[in-house]
């Protein structure tokens, strides 16, 4: 039972869906921090270009890889990549159906800036060699992620810009992709993916890991302090708590592929704020 519950959330992670599903409810709770109106096609739009990026990558990393055996590493993804390639180009189509058809003028810039990122990195991948793709790969991720979920309700309020919870939101979006490089940093080394880890190391990424989580506490710590209590900050501080909790178990346990999961699923507890 234990496995079999192990196996389905593995599934789910490398479907990336708890980061699809946390993207619209970060995207939701940016929105009510800076008192935009929940679009929700707008929403759609912004999680089906997280599941395709997602996709995209671990498409691209599986490209050079032969037979994905059950168990291995994006195994659902390889054995039904047909399926999986049929699904996300029927999520395009609906995505730029929504886009053109039902989006509001004011997303069209912000909207426009994050297609351009997200269109920057396809050719990322394709054209740039591996040793810039594992230097910038995570980096370019988190941005896109940021300006998707943070930054396009920031460009259109009319309120204040919370800055400094959107510089909080993209360094846990680093973290986040760094972890990643750290658990798959045996399996993209074998099969020469692309990654921060495989091109610089794990005790570099592990130097980032601790020094993104400091200055990012400092950050919250000063907010609190500065500006007083508000919901976010304590939102943020489990965000990146979760984070330094897998962090430990990676250093004292071993990388194990289910701290995945546990890691994407720092998206979704900003859920809490929308109750």
């Amino acid at each position: 039972m234990r496995k079999f519950l192990s196996n389905i959330l593995l599934a789910l992670s490398d479907l990336s869906l708890p980061v699809v599903v946390g993207g619209a409810i970060c995207f939701m709770f940016f929105s009510k921090l800076h008192h935009v109106d929940f679009f929700y096609p707008i929403i759609w739009i912004c999680s089906i270009g997280i599941f395709a990026i997602y996709l995209y990558d671990h498409f691209s990393d599986l490209s050079s890889v032969g037979e994905v055996r059950y168990g291995e590493p994006f195994w659902i993804l390889y054995k039904f990549k047909k399926i999986w390639f049929v699904i996300t180009a029927v999520s395009l189509v609906i995505a730029s159906y929504l886009f053109f058809t039902k989006m509001r003028v004011v997303y069209l810039e912000p909207g426009g800036v994050v297609a351009l990122l997200v269109l920057g990195y396809y050719f990322f991948r394709k054209l740039a060699p591996k040793k810039w793709q594992g230097k910038f790969k995570e980096l370019w991720i988190s941005l896109v992620a940021t300006m998707a979920l943070g930054g396009i309700p920031a460009w259109i309020t009319n309120t204040e810009i919370h800055w400094i919870l959107l510089c909080s939101f993209f360094l846990l979006c680093f973290q986040n992709m760094l972890l990643f490089s750290w658990i798959d940093y045996e399996a993209d080394l074998i099969n020469n993916n692309p990654t921060l880890a495989v091109d610089s190391g794990i005790p570099f990424v592990v130097w980032l890991l601790d020094i993104f989580a400091l200055i990012n506490i400092a950050l919250l710590a000063d907010l609190w302090y500065s500006n007083g209590y508000t919901i976010a900050i304590p939102v943020f501080f489990a965000m990146q708590i979760q984070l330094i909790t897998i962090r430990v178990f990676c250093e004292f346990r071993y990388p194990k592929r289910i701290y995945r999961f546990w890691t994407d699923m720092i998206f979704v507890i900003p859920l809490i704020t929308l109750l």
